[in-house]
């Protein structure tokens, strides 16, 4: 009995011990999955912290007021002449001598000149300068392109090309004009932006322009609908990647986005991942209350030398159209509650020896015909009304192409919606930045806008600045 029993003893100690056992394994494996999902999970915990951010109220922000608040909003350009000085082996040169001599490795970097504060002025400018300089070798040449240039802030992009011009390396440098100070990647936004979750959609864009093999997709780059499931992951790994890169982020500001630089990884798109497509573009339009770049480094003091240069009023969000060299403005806003007028004239202004007289002839078309558009009887509808003037001299006389597009809606569209889709078709993948001009397939996705009128037409000047006709052989005629 006493060994039955014993035995008995035996077998429940053996059964307690092999329950101690796996109880004891189940609490180790519990432990370290948990572990592992705190530390895989806190890039995602920042991205749902972002979007819980995203739900509450702007005027928690203690910057909200620099957010926008309509899509009808307008900035201006800075009032400074900005220009780029190429410098091959010590020799200041032209963009003419390149074509010569194509193959050689220039250094080019911007200058500004127009800032009231000299010192300032040429802080900027030297650290512009030699930073181009830094990143120059023996085996490449430098490139420098100013991509913002308004709201007193100044973004400038320096890239680094090989021989075969492949871009292999990128600085970026972003002022803000009114101090010097190197602008940060969080104060393009108000506080409150949910910064992680902007990079995610930034990176699922990018994904689905690079992986997309859907017709539909290519024809009407909408990704609404695009399966972003397998790319859940990689969003956790921008999220993670911008937190160890957030103090030395590269990126450039525009009118319409923000370029994000080097976040991405061949982890993401393991396929040819190169400087020339390692970017995430954080667009502006659909976040316009969070936008801060337009208005948090205004202020009341005068920090040009003339505020009158530069181009006023421009709708915010849509590119400035005005390129020194290739493009001017002539009209453009609002000339009341329902015209908005944009004139152009552009061309290859450096070909022409003497711009003074065709800007003068083009300058009076574009004043007779804002004079019109005042008495204009709109019958109720508001009116987009888009003109560009498209001038070349040639050896007897300057040639004009007029193209002139005229857009109506509403009323009560234009001051509601109508500038959000006039920015939309503006900076979509296939817009035309100095005219509206729609596609069939536009039109379906803004049917509140119909194309009243559509005109294209020749005209030609004589080098007096006297109308010679509506064709060259009239112009030849009149001439002989």
């Amino acid at each position: 009995m006493e060994k039955k029993n014993k035995t008995s003893f035996i077998f429940k100690y053996l059964i307690f011990v092999f329950l101690l056992f796996c109880i004891t394994g189940l609490a180790i494996y519990l432990t370290i999955n948990y572990l592992d999902k705190i530390e895989s999970s806190e890039a995602e915990k920042e991205i749902v912290s972002d979007k819980v951010e995203t739900s509450k109220s702007l005027s928690s922000a203690k910057d909200a007021k620099y957010g926008i608040q309509a899509y009808d909003e307008t900035y201006n350009t800075n009032s400074l002449k900005v220009t780029t000085t190429m410098d091959v082996n010590g020799k200041i040169v032209d963009r003419d001598y390149l074509i010569d001599k194509p193959s050689a490795l220039y250094t080019e970097y911007v200058q500004i000149d127009g800032l009231r504060d000299k010192t300032l002025q040429s802080t900027i400018n030297e650290k512009l300068k030699q930073t181009a300089y830094n990143l120059k070798d023996s085996k490449n040449f430098v490139s420098s392109s100013v991509m913002a240039n308004f709201s007193n802030v100044l973004s400038v992009n320096i890239s680094v090309y090989n021989s075969q011009y492949e871009k292999v390396g990128l600085e970026t440098l972003n002022f803000d004009l009114t101090t010097g100070n190197e602008i940060s990647f969080e104060d393009v936004f108000v506080s409150s932006a949910p910064l992680n979750t902007y990079l995610a959609n930034g990176l699922y864009e990018a994904l689905a322009w690079h992986e997309s093999e859907n017709e539909e997709y290519e024809e009407t780059h909408d990704m609404n609908n695009y399966d972003t499931s397998e790319y859940e992951e990689k969003f956790l790994m921008i999220a993670d990647n911008y937190k160890k890169m957030k103090d030395n982020l590269k990126f450039s500001i525009t009118s319409s986005c923000v370029y994000v630089y080097d976040l991405m990884d061949n982890r993401m798109i393991p396929k040819n991942l190169t400087e020339e497509n390692n970017c995430i573009t954080i667009n502006f339009l659909d976040n316009i209350e969070e936008v801060a770049i337009y208005k948090r480094y205004l202020t009341e003091n005068e920090i040009y030398d003339d505020n009158t240069l530069g181009t006023k009023d421009i709708i915010v969000l849509s590119p400035n159209i005005e390129i020194e060299d290739y493009s001017k403005i002539l009209n453009y806003g609002k000339m009341n509650d329902n015209i908005f007028l944009e004139e152009v004239v552009s061309g290859d202004f450096a070909t022409i020896k003497d711009t003074s007289t065709i800007f003068s002839y083009v300058q009076n078309l574009s004043d007779k015909n804002k004079e019109t558009l005042a008495k204009r009887d709109l019958e109720g509808k508001a009116l987009f009304f888009e003109r560009s003037y498209n001038v070349a001299e040639e050896d007897e006389f300057y040639s004009v192409n007029i193209i002139t597009q005229e857009t109506t809606c509403s009323s009560e569209y234009f001051k509601e919606l109508a500038f959000k889709d006039y920015i939309k078709m503006k900076t979509g993948p296939t817009a035309d930045a100095s005219l509206l001009m729609f596609d069939d397939y536009m039109k379906d996705d803004y049917p509140n806008l119909q194309i009243a009128k559509y005109k294209n037409e020749e005209m030609y000047v004589s080098k007096s600045g006297t109308f010679l006709g509506n064709s060259r052989e009239e112009a030849m005629q009149k001439l002989q």
